[in-house]
């Protein structure tokens, strides 16, 4: 996207490039929270493993349950408090807006097909309202030696509702609300904010004359003064005034754009496929389609225990007992070489076995499989 954010470029391919990579989180994670619940056996619960007579609990598959809560947890707590904040106030800014939209004062007739009011408490054009779009002038654009401008300025409001921006506007507000801890979002939304604005200073410029840009530069400089709204629609100045210098310079001389097809096709390339990456290696993190165990909390307890991290496997030998399991959780454990069955479970907590093999997925920390072997032998 920075390699496109030159005078010169075309600002809808710059705006198409930005707008791709502001939405490669959000819809990446979306993607990984449905693949999560996509149909397919999923481990529940915890192989809580010891020696025999030992007093300290080993940890081999998912921790000990605690009365203290996981770092995961604090993590997605701190995350999801983050996320109400913003939503709540993004919700006061939309409130804000609808307040002064109501108390605005109404004209005599519109603008660019559009209604224009005018409102004391704007510093610089806005356009409100999703189904039905109104335009807030400032007051001095009230004025008769003002009327030109206005309707310069309502051209660019224009465009804004013909690509329905202040819907996206809305969709990105909700997205930055959620991803607030994600660092890069707030400087794509900015470069992405500039793109836009130019896109509509380019349809609203189309076919005017040499006196009528000078004007509308003027305009933009004037709101360029005031202060930056922070009300969640699209205005003539945007989130962003460090693109100001190319807005100007592309109003008031017009050059051709260069599309940089071949750039922009490769970086949208690039993005596609970092967000498919992290979606498969996300997904072949999950269980594939062979039927996983349902086990709960189990106790296992052995002489000796040895783990094999690079099979997913732990071998407990000596005087091994396995308890815990329930009929509900049985799917998954195999007493020589044949599944359980319920009248296995009435003996097992009093039975001792030679090995107990347990068998993780791929992860490590869920287990899918445990064989209790009753004579010494390889583990099947």
């Amino acid at each position: 996207g920075v390699a496109l954010d030159r005078p010169g470029a075309a600002a809808g391919q710059r705006h198409g490039v930005w707008e791709a990579a502001f939405w490669t989180a959000p819809l990446t994670a979306a993607a990984l929270l449905a693949a999560a619940r996509l149909p397919g056996g999923v481990l529940r619960g915890a192989l809580r493993l010891r020696a025999a007579g030992g007093s300290a609990w080993v940890s081999a598959a998912a921790p000990v349950p605690s009365h203290l809560p996981s770092v995961a947890a604090i993590v997605l707590a701190i995350a999801l408090g983050g996320a109400a904040w913003r939503l709540a106030s993004l919700a006061l800014r939309l409130r804000r807006l609808a307040q002064i939209r109501t108390r605005a004062k109404g004209t005599a007739g519109s603008l660019a097909g559009l209604p224009v009011r005018l409102s004391e408490e704007v510093g610089s054009p806005l356009l409100a309202g999703l189904r039905r779009p109104e335009i807030l002038l400032p007051v001095r654009f009230g004025a008769r030696d003002a009327a030109e401008a206005a309707a310069l300025v309502c051209r660019h409001e224009a465009a804004h509702a013909r690509r329905g921006d202040n819907l996206r506007l809305l969709l990105e507000e909700v997205a930055a609300a959620i991803f607030w801890f994600n660092p890069i979002l707030p400087a794509i939304r900015s470069r992405l904010s500039a793109a836009r604005e130019e896109v509509c200073d380019g349809l609203a410029v189309a076919g005017l004359a040499p006196h009528e840009r000078r004007l509308y530069a003027r305009s933009l400089l004037d709101c360029l003064a005031a202060r930056a709204s922070t009300l969640p629609a699209t205005g003539l100045i945007g989130l962003n005034r460090r693109s100001t210098t190319m807005r100007i310079d592309a109003i008031l001389t017009p050059k051709p754009h260069r599309r940089r097809t071949a750039l922009a096709g490769g970086l949208l390339t690039v993005l596609a496929a970092s967000a498919t990456a992290a979606v498969a290696l996300a997904a072949a993190q999950l269980p594939g389609d062979r039927p996983a165990a349902k086990f709960g909390p189990i106790d296992v307890t052995a002489d000796q225990i040895t783990v094999d991290k690079g099979r997913h496997t732990a071998l407990y030998t000596g005087n091994a007992s396995v308890s815990g399991v329930t009929k509900a959780t049985m799917d998954g454990l195999f007493i020589d070489g044949r599944p359980a069955t319920e009248a296995d479970l009435t003996k097992l907590p009093q039975a001792r076995f030679a090995t107990i093999k347990a068998t993780f997925n791929p992860n490590g920390h869920e287990l899918d499989r445990l064989d209790l072997r009753t004579k010494a032998a390889t583990p099947n």
